[in-house]
């Protein structure tokens, strides 16, 4: 095998676990077993697992018969069985406790289901007091529903949603058995609240992190993003989409991903770099040519593309993030979403859009030999851009190694919803309140009152998160998702809305924008029973306010 590789497996189980799990059975998402002589990990989260399995479904004969099945691999595990009519089933174990009813919602993880019933009148009841244990809590969930309890797309570990498929059963029931025990999984995602733009002073924006998020771990409670451990299973796609980094995935250390990438330097100017997961190493593996490297990183949008832009400036002429079947559709997109990006810049800097690309594993053989034939890329000057501070900072960064010099062209328009861009603001409308620069949590947007009103923004600076649309009384800010390719443009600091102060009507004394006041004019108007004398007190600064107030 002639394709080098340098491999890093977040997510696979440690090599001291994998002689106590069945063949060819490996457990999901970086979790690993705590055996009595190992000691407890501090980092992560740990799973409580004791072998009490709910199993319910519409039908009481699969159900029974699953039952059965299961306690003939594992008779020491503790069945419930929670479905109409199984009380009239023959010739189930007597280990096996019955419930007749219907589960009608679910909540929870390996080692903490709560399963509801419901008891008339439109109620429902925890059908906890059914479990052998203590808390009332499940541990394993095999779900026969034709619709599962739980729609998310990576269900929680523990939870099984087989429905009537023969195979899916089968292989649930091989499963269930091994997930009893203590279980360690990593915190894989690092919330910073300070960099976060969800929401600001309870204005509600950016969510990019909420709307990717297929195990459903993220939520927003009390005021805050949280991101539920328990549920996260790894897959990155909030590290990848969030503009902040307030969303940010455990790499390794900086050393280490430098390493790396020294290792993946292309030894000519055609070389191919192919970035996949686990799931899609045999497929990439197939192709043996001294112009392949691959990159097997689990999970796959943990580099992001930063690191996807990074190997352009080490020499390879094309890097394809190969899509394996197991990703999660939601994953695809955010990943799809992110490189169409990309070739758009790519393109706005006069460098080759195809430069990055995803493919699925079955195109493999045609988009290889499709990169093959490319001219071959120029790197503008090897090395690694890792020293700038932040995410968008380190991006720009790598931008603008790759972006060839002198280039005249316009801003490049960006599919909507990325990252890059300009706010515009209707100025016929804007009363320079401000609540939007108040509001910014780049900075990107600035502004004074005096001695000018005025509001000033930086493009380097602006996320698109929507905080200052979201926030502007008038609805006078509208965002477009583009790319300035030339960085001293991007950094200006420029005047996007400016205004001039009027005089107090009595002392002269400058103390208001005009359309401030104009708009503060129109709405005590409006309002039913406006007295004809508030439009002058409104003209009138604050201290002649005082004044006239003290005197009547």
């Amino acid at each position: 095998m002639t394709c080098s590789t340098w491999c890093h497996r977040i997510r696979m189980m440690p090599e001291s676990d994998q002689a106590r799990v069945p063949a060819n059975k490996a457990y999901p998402a970086g979790l690993s077993r705590i055996f009595g002589s190992k000691p407890t990990p501090l980092e992560g989260v740990i799973f409580h697992s004791r072998g009490a399995v709910l199993i319910s479904g519409p039908s009481a004969i699969a159900a029974a018969d699953a039952a059965r099945r299961l306690l003939a691999r594992a008779s020491d595990l503790r069945v419930v069985v929670l479905a109409p009519g199984i009380d009239a089933v023959a010739d189930l174990p007597r280990a096996v406790r019955r419930v007749g009813g219907r589960v009608v919602s679910l909540t929870g993880h390996l080692g903490a289901f709560t399963a509801m019933v419901p008891v008339g009148g439109g109620k429902q009841e925890d059908a906890g007091i059914f479990s052998p244990n203590d808390d009332r809590r499940f541990d394993l969930v095999l779900d026969m529903f034709p619709t599962p309890l739980l729609n998310m797309a990576v269900p929680p570990l523990g939870y099984f949603a087989v429905g009537d498929s023969v195979p899916a059963v089968v292989r649930a029931l091989e499963t269930l058995p091994t997930l009893v025990g203590s279980f360690h999984k990593p915190r894989f995602v690092n919330y910073q609240a300070a960099l976060c733009q969800h929401q600001v002073n309870g204005v509600t924006a950016c969510s990019r992190c909420l709307n990717v998020c297929a195990a459903q771990a993220i939520r927003f409670n009390s005021g805050a993003i949280e991101v539920d451990p328990y549920l996260c299973q790894g897959c990155a796609s909030c590290a990848l989409v969030c503009p902040s980094g307030a969303m940010g995935f455990a790499l390794p250390a900086a050393s280490e991903l430098a390493v790396g990438m020294t290792r993946l330097e292309a030894k000519g100017k055609k070389d191919i770099l192919l970035v996949h997961d686990a799931a899609a190493r045999q497929a990439v593996c197939a192709f043996e040519s001294a112009r392949i490297q691959r990159l097997e990183f689990d999970p796959l949008p943990a580099l992001g593309e930063w690191f996807w832009l990074q190997a352009l400036v080490q020499g390879f002429a094309a890097v394809r993030l190969v899509l394996s079947p197991t990703l999660p559709a939601l994953t695809r997109e955010a990943l799809q979403a992110k490189v169409a990006e990309l070739r758009a810049i790519l393109a706005g800097i006069g460098r080759d859009p195809q430069a990055v690309a995803t493919l699925e594993v079955q195109d493999l053989a045609a988009a290889i030999r499709r990169v093959a034939a490319a001219p071959a890329f120029i790197s503008p000057a090897p090395g690694i851009t890792g020293k700038s501070d932040g995410k968008r900072a380190r991006l720009l960064a790598v931008i603008d190694q790759l972006a060839r010099k002198n280039l005249r062209q316009d801003a490049v328009p960006l599919p909507s919803g990325a990252p890059l861009g300009k706010v515009t603001v209707d100025v016929r409308s804007c009363t320079l309140c401000l609540a939007c620069a108040n509001i910014c949590p780049t900075q990107a947007l600035s502004g004074q009152i005096a001695p000018l009103p005025l509001l000033a923004f930086k493009e380097s600076l602006c996320v698109q998160c929507g905080l200052c649309r979201a926030a502007c009384p008038e609805q006078a800010i509208s965002l477009q998702a583009r790319f300035v390719s030339d960085p001293a443009r991007r950094d200006e600091v420029r005047v996007i809305a400016s205004d001039e102060q009027v005089g107090c009507s009595r002392c002269n004394t400058p103390f208001i924008g005009r359309h401030f006041l104009a708009q503060s004019i129109r709405m005590m108007q409006a309002r039913p029973g406006a007295l004809p004398a508030a439009a002058d007190f409104l003209r009138l600064c604050p201290s002649c306010r005082q004044r006239g107030i003290a005197q009547s």
